[in-house]
């Protein structure tokens, strides 16, 4: 018969999980930790495929910026010349003009 005003004493009863779990022993957190590391290497493998296709990335960039510049070296070139043949022409020829 309980007291009136008195307070009743809980008592910690873990549940059937709880119970079958530790009944397995260090199996759970075993498991966990050969998951972790599984997914840890999986990530270092990805990581790995990652740097690799974008440093094939890199270098393609790289190539193609080098094409670009020669080639803007070449029109430069070219500008280069056609104002000095400009400059070098004798101004008493006629330019064919159309007014």
């Amino acid at each position: 018969m309980r007291r009136r005003g008195t307070r009743r004493s809980f008592r910690f009863v873990p549940s059937s999980r709880a119970r079958r779990s530790r009944s397995r022993g260090p199996w759970p957190l075993s498991r966990a930790v050969i998951r972790w590391l599984d997914r840890k290497r999986t990530d270092d493998r990805q990581t790995t495929q990652l740097q690799q296709r974008l440093d094939d990335r890199f270098a393609t960039l790289e190539r193609n910026i080098d094409t670009v510049a020669v080639e803007v070296e070449r029109l430069a070139e070219g500008q280069r010349f056609t104002t000095k043949l400009l400059a070098e022409r004798d101004p008493r020829v006629a330019v064919n003009a159309t007014p």
